[in-house]
């Protein structure tokens, strides 16, 4: 990875969201897989990408375009919301906003407590 500096015009489909919110993908470069995060994407959307930096190590993107949406996608209300960070789900429909923070819970306490079958309420 200490080759990478910039890639322009990568196209590519968003797997997953991280724990932070951000699109998740795979990226094929030099015979290896590497996950690259990408904000403000999500989940089986087709998109173009730039990479521009890596953060502890592994490649973070920039979106360029978006070319299938999510039909969970919705207008994001406030008009910083790219900027601050504040408020990262803004862009995904509100009943899938509480079905992702469930998942994520879930799988944060799943351990713990030893036992496959977590609900969340």
């Amino acid at each position: 990875m200490s080759n990478i500096k910039e890639f322009k015009g990568l196209r590519a489909k968003i797997r997953s969201l991280d724990s932070e919110a951000q699109g998740v993908l795979d990226w094929d470069y030099l015979d290896k897989i590497h996950k690259v995060k990408l904000p403000f994407t999500l989940p089986n959307e087709e998109v173009e990408l730039d990479i521009v930096k890596r953060r502890r190590r592994k490649p973070l993107g920039t979106l360029t375009n978006i070319f299938e949406e999510s039909p969970h996608r919705t207008k994001a209300k406030c008009p910083h919301y790219t900027i601050c960070g504040g408020c990262r789900l803004q862009h995904l429909e509100y009943p899938e906003q509480l079905a992702f923070k469930e998942k994520k819970i879930a799988e944060l306490f799943q351990p713990l407590l030893k036992f496959n079958d977590v609900e969340v309420r």
